[in-house]
């Protein structure tokens, strides 16, 4: 019954997803590649100066977001350092078999 209820969560939330222009990551894209895209845009947004002066207008503090862009951008270059020195990391090895095994599983299951 839980495991019904998790797949008709996941089921509604990855419809919701589809139907929003949310920007998701398609296959091959890297994560981190489309979540620097993101923050970069919301920074250039957030940057933005009104054409007018307008009292309303909100003043956004950005620096948190230029925090998280510099770690991304870190992260990246980070893992191009990695990828050129070897090629599979035994962590990520097990958390791939563990992914590929749950995928399987959950794939059979849906076939019956």
């Amino acid at each position: 019954a839980e495991e019904q209820s998790f797949r008709e969560y996941e089921r509604a939330l990855r419809e919701k997803v589809e139907a929003a222009d949310v920007g998701v990551a398609s296959d091959g894209e890297d994560i981190d590649e489309k979540a620097l895209k993101i923050m970069q845009n919301l920074y250039d947004k957030r940057s933005e100066e009104p054409t007018e002066w307008d009292e309303d207008f909100p003043e956004w503090d950005t620096d948190n977001l230029e925090d998280g862009i510099n770690e991304i951008k870190s992260a990246i270059e980070e893992k191009a350092k990695d990828a050129a020195g070897k090629k599979v990391n035994p962590e990520d090895m097990k958390e791939w078999v563990m992914y590929r095994s749950i995928a399987t599983r959950m794939a059979a299951e849906a076939g019956q």
